[in-house]
């Protein structure tokens, strides 16, 4: 029989997640974020957390000391790390990019062996545009989103692992490549 004081308390999953994200969690708790799940910690530091608000799903999964986002809407579901960087390139209101200059730090660090230094990099990224990106998701253009997913595919071929740490593959490549790819989807005119 499951112990149930593992289950929907948010308090107790918040603390097992990265140092860096648990300010985001509080962050959509307060911003009307429903929970839907929570259970953990178990063995080895494993929790959920799972949030709802309007069409949008954050599930924080965290294990072994490391934490991954996913925002769900419908079927689709896109890591937050991908939703940063489409949200960040895509038209806000006044019809320029809610952050044109963003570098992609959470997906730099996936095509990099300085891992653990980019990581904390996009870990601070997810945290600092995190809420925003989760209240657009709800609404979100999913080709910008499938652009960004796009290219990681392009550079997952392009940059077998094992070369991953020649000087060819830097911060300032991946990003250009996501930013490229972003350009092309939206007509050339994101960053204007």
């Amino acid at each position: 029989m499951p112990d149930l004081d593992h289950h929907n308390d948010p308090l107790r999953v918040i603390p097992v997640l990265e140092a860096e994200l648990r300010p985001l969690a509080r962050e959509l708790l307060g911003a009307g974020f429903m929970v839907v799940e929570a259970w953990g910690p178990v063995q080895m530091a494993v929790a959920s957390l799972l949030l709802e608000r309007d069409e949008t799903r954050v599930l924080f999964d965290a294990e072994r000391g490391m934490t991954s986002v996913i925002l769900t809407r419908g079927k689709r579901r896109v890591w937050l790390g991908a939703a940063v960087a489409a949200w960040a390139r895509s038209p806000a209101a006044d019809s320029r990019p809610h952050a044109a200059g963003l570098t992609p730090w959470p997906l730099i660090s996936t095509f990099s062996w300085d891992f653990r230094v980019y990581r904390r990099e996009g870990l601070a990224q997810l945290a600092t545009y995190g809420l925003a990106v989760c209240e657009w998701f709800c609404e979100a253009d999913l080709g910008a989103i499938d652009a960004v997913e796009s290219e990681t595919r392009a550079l997952d071929a392009w940059s077998p692992p094992h070369t991953r740490n020649t000087p060819a593959v830097t911060p300032e490549l991946v990003a250009a490549r996501y930013r490229d790819a972003l350009d092309r989807y939206f007509g050339g005119f994101a960053g204007r």
